[in-house]
C-alpha cells in the first residue's frame, strides 16, 4: 500500500519537513543543474545554507519514488 506523503512548506526558508509513515530510504536534492547538493535519511531537513533557486527532490521509500519541484526562498 502506497502511503501518502506531505512535504512542506513549500517554498521553503529554513527547514523542510516530511510527514509519512512510509521508512524513507533517501532524500536527495539536485539543483538546477542537476548537481546532488544534499542527500540523507532525515524528515527535517536545513535548507538555511542552500542558496535561493529551484530544486528537485527526489524522495525514496519502500513503496514509491516521489520526485517533486522545491523552491528555497
Amino acid at each position: 500500500m502506497i502511503g501518502i506523503i506531505r512535504i512542506y512548506p513549500n517554498p521553503v526558508k529554513d527547514f523542510l519537513y516530511f510527514d509519512t509513515i512510509e521508512n524513507i530510504k533517501s532524500a536527495r536534492f539536485y539543483n538546477s543543474l542537476g548537481q546532488l547538493v544534499k542527500e540523507t535519511k532525515d524528515k527535517k531537513i536545513d535548507f538555511r545554507n542552500f542558496k535561493s533557486g529551484v530544486y528537485i527532490l527526489q524522495l525514496n521509500t519502500d513503496n514509491q519514488i516521489i520526485n517533486k519541484r522545491i523552491i528555497k526562498k
